[in-house]
């Protein structure tokens, strides 16, 4: 073990004594660990090679992009992880490793046995024999996929003018209850003849990103002072924003809005990002840092229009959701059997996959009534309520508590 050279990532001091003790007892003799308490500019500056990154723990994500950093610096490494890592940064740490042809050897328990962790450096030190005898031979890295495409068609759309953008809401109503349980914001704009036109996602990928991410930073500034009002009348509701999978592509988009957030003073965990179907979803490095920074915070991802992208079950597969918006296609046609039942084996799925399922576009009580009877956790649409102003979202809350004393 003495040719490893290793990098240890442990925030709690007492783990981090009892992991360097562990790692020096099996012979790690270049063993560095990563101390928060200084502040280096470049980590490891010393290092030539790495053959082991240790992640025990990270104090926060400014720790947690010093990991990352390693991986833009170093061709081939194996990570060993601890099974109690935060449950964000596991998953952000997968995703960097596929999409950075990292090898990830294994977790440790909680309880460092030293057996255990003699077999995850065995394993380590095997490998490194093999990298440095075949370099370019991929079939000892991971076999997943670095990073999906959608083969969805992409219909043609002319830019969309946000400079008009009005944001209406529409409530959302937990089924178990028959109680609101959020708001989802809807951004429209205003044409030539003053009529009010929901914004698409379905832009052309050369013009469209700037002007969805536009819509989706004006619709958030908005719904967030809405939400704000909503809270201090007592309220806690959650509010759901549609954002374009090219937005999370955006340098600095998760921290920007986790600033936003944080000033706010809303709770993390009642802003939902719904994710659409429209445009190319790349994991790519960027896509993996933002979506490990709002999960990090416990801000909610969902998947918007589950059932009509024929590459959901892809894009539900790599991507922490905690919730499935299903189209309103399947909504009004439950009263047929094979719908009803399409329905029913989604309600199952859900449960299984532990995230909640929404369906959209709810018109009639018969819905409704089929919806609840299925187990559906949360429905929306024109039988509950249009898409409203904030105002009337505040005058319907008071509505509500009034009622209610």
């Amino acid at each position: 073990m003495k040719t490893l050279t290793t990098v240890l990532f442990a925030s709690d001091i007492t783990k981090r004594i009892s992991l360097i003790s562990t790692l020096r007892t099996l012979g790690i003799v270049k063993l560095h660990v990563y101390n928060s308490d200084y502040n280096i500019p470049t980590p490891f500056p010393l290092l030539n090679d790495l053959d082991i990154v240790v992640c025990d723990s990270f104090s926060n994500l400014e720790e947690f992009k010093k990991f990352t950093s390693l991986l833009n610096r170093f061709d081939f490494f194996t990570v060993i992880e601890s099974e109690k890592l935060n449950k964000a940064l596991k998953w952000g740490i997968k995703k960097l490793l596929i999409n950075s042809k990292k090898y990830h050897g294994g977790y440790y328990r909680d309880a460092i046995a030293e057996p255990q962790m003699f077999s995850l450096l065995n394993k380590t030190a095997t490998l490194k024999k093999i990298q440095q005898h075949n370099n370019t031979d991929h079939k000892y890295w991971t076999t997943e996929t670095p990073q999906y495409i959608s083969t969805q068609n992409i219909p043609d759309s002319e830019n969309q003018d946000t400079d008009n953008l009005v944001v209406l809401y529409r409530p959302r109503f937990n089924l178990s209850t028959n109680k609101i349980c959020g708001m989802r914001a809807l951004p429209f704009h205003i044409n030539s003849d003053k009529e009010l036109i929901l914004l698409s996602d379905d832009s052309k990928p050369h013009d469209g990103a700037n002007s969805n991410l536009n819509a989706f930073i004006k619709t958030f500034n908005q719904g967030i002072q809405l939400h704000r009002h909503v809270r201090n009348m007592g309220e806690t509701l959650s509010f759901t924003y549609t954002i374009n999978p090219a937005s999370l592509q955006e340098k600095d988009f998760s921290a920007n809005l986790i600033k936003q957030i944080h000033h706010s003073g809303v709770p993390f965990n009642e802003i939902i990002l719904e994710i659409t179907g429209a445009g190319e979803l790349h994991i790519d490095t960027q896509t993996i840092n933002n979506i490990t920074t709002l999960t990090y915070y416990n801000v909610q991802l969902s998947l918007c229009d589950f059932g009509i992208c024929s590459t959901s079950i892809q894009i539900l597969s790599e991507l922490p959701f905690s919730s499935l918006k299903v189209t309103p296609y399947l909504t009004k046609r439950l009263h047929h059997s094979t719908h009803y039942n399409i329905m029913k084996f989604l309600v199952s799925m859900a449960s299984t996959l532990n995230v909640k399922l929404i369906a959209d576009g709810v018109k009639t009580e018969q819905q409704r009534t089929n919806l609840q009877c299925l187990g559906v956790d949360i429905a929306e649409g024109d039988f509950y309520h249009k898409p409203m102003h904030a105002d009337r979202v505040l005058s319907l809350i008071l509505e509500i508590q009034s009622i209610n004393q």
